[in-house]
């Protein structure tokens, strides 16, 4: 096994060139990303919605997830309004699903929809803590009740579906749970690492899935991305620096098929090891954040991050204090000439095989995104009640 020591002022960083037994480790240094920059421009489009939209069937009071089929049909849910609007590509409003309520062809705080590849959607509502399928006319079909509030899904090629519930992780310690589509749970994978004493603290996971139904899952406050496989074995871990100063230390499993996280004392030292004995990053952080928002996945596999380049100023958090409740949004304390100048967050791009490929700026807050062909929606719904629409151009 060779090792590979190189000393930047107080920190080392140590090289063990063996392969893991288990998943692939793949690190992305500060530097490596800083050197591909250049290779990307996002071309604005459309905005979807925002504070001057005049047309009521374009506006929204908080778009909570965009999804758009096959046949470029766009579905935007609004968790505030209950109910979600249908475009077509050209940006023309077609019809309203749902309403406020519980009872079939309602809708609670709807949140994501999937696409069936017959057109029907899957919408979750989160506080109405189920799944309700819909045809793609606005007839309610079926409905999942749930036990917890569920954050993430996603629909698979076996015509399963895959679930990530935070408080549900919370207490299995399990991050995907995978049903049929009668709610039957199937399986669970995917370890939880926080070792937070409630729920509300503990830590928040983000996911994503390509089109061979690989998930991934990106730690909040880590700065750590994992790839499983569909029958859920962990196959890469893709770590990467941050500018921002948080502590955390992630370790391999000894057969190398999940992370263990742990908090460290030691700030003078970044370690990569992959041996037998599994693999760790380790960086120098004073609190743990990773000041992540958002993944995901295009078509080439190429993995999607919007993370931060620097520390946001109390200014500007000041600036995007919002007051939420299930039917209310009030942005009366939210600086808008303050976010609107904001260069603290950016796009990271990695290669199929976890390397950085590119990162940009952009302009703006945005807690979530959906790729589409070469097509990047930003949905930057809590301040701005938008969706911006980029076109993905990679430069030779």
């Amino acid at each position: 096994m060779s090792i590979f020591k190189v000393k930047i002022g107080a920190l080392v960083i140590i090289i063990f060139s063996q392969i893991a037994l288990g998943a692939v480790l793949v690190h992305n240094s500060l530097k490596d990303m800083e050197a591909c920059k250049g290779k990307l421009q996002l071309k604005l489009i459309r905005v979807w919605g925002g504070d001057d939209e005049q047309d009521e069937n374009k506006f929204f009071s908080l778009p909570g997830y965009i999804a758009v089929s096959d046949k470029n049909t766009i579905y935007i849910s609004d968790s505030i309004k209950h109910y979600i609007k249908v475009f077509d590509f050209a940006g023309n409003y077609i019809r309203t699903i749902g309403r406020r309520g519980v009872g079939p062809g309602d809708v609670l705080n709807p949140e994501m929809v999937c696409i069936y590849p017959n057109g029907d959607i899957l919408v979750n509502e989160r506080m109405g803590r189920r799944l309700q399928r819909f045809s793609s006319e606005g007839k309610s079909k079926n409905i999942i009740k749930s036990k917890y509030f569920n954050n993430w899904i996603a629909l698979t090629a076996k015509d399963e579906i895959a679930v990530h519930s935070h408080y549900n992780t919370f207490f299995s310690r399990k991050l995907i749970t995978i049903m049929d589509q009668k709610g039957n749970k199937l399986r669970e994978f995917g370890k939880y690492t926080d070792n937070a004493k409630s729920a509300l603290e503990s830590e928040l996971v983000l996911f994503s899935k390509d089109k061979n139904d690989n998930i991934y899952a990106l730690n909040y406050c880590i700065p750590v991305i994992r790839k499983y496989s569909p029958d859920g074995k962990l196959i890469m871990v893709i770590t990467f620096e941050t500018p921002l100063k948080v502590k955390g230390k992630v370790n391999l499993t000894p057969d190398g098929n999940e992370i263990e996280v742990t908090d460290t004392d030691d700030q003078t030292s970044i370690e990569i090891s992959s041996s037998s004995n599994g693999v760790s990053f380790q960086q120098k952080r004073d609190k743990i954040c990773s000041g992540v928002t958002a993944i995901g996945v295009d078509s080439n596999e190429r993995i999607y991050i919007i993370t931060q380049r620097r520390e946001l100023t109390e200014k500007e958090k000041r600036a995007t204090l919002v007051t939420l409740s299930l039917d209310t949004i009030k942005r009366d304390l939210v600086d808008y000439d303050t976010i609107n100048k904001c260069d603290a967050f950016k796009l990271v791009v990695l290669e199929k095989n976890g390397k950085v490929f590119t990162e940009i700026a952009i302009p703006n807050f945005a807690p979530g995104m959906y790729i589409f062909q070469n097509k990047l929606f930003l949905i930057d719904g809590y301040l701005n009640q938008r969706i911006l629409e980029y076109e993905i151009i990679y430069k030779k």
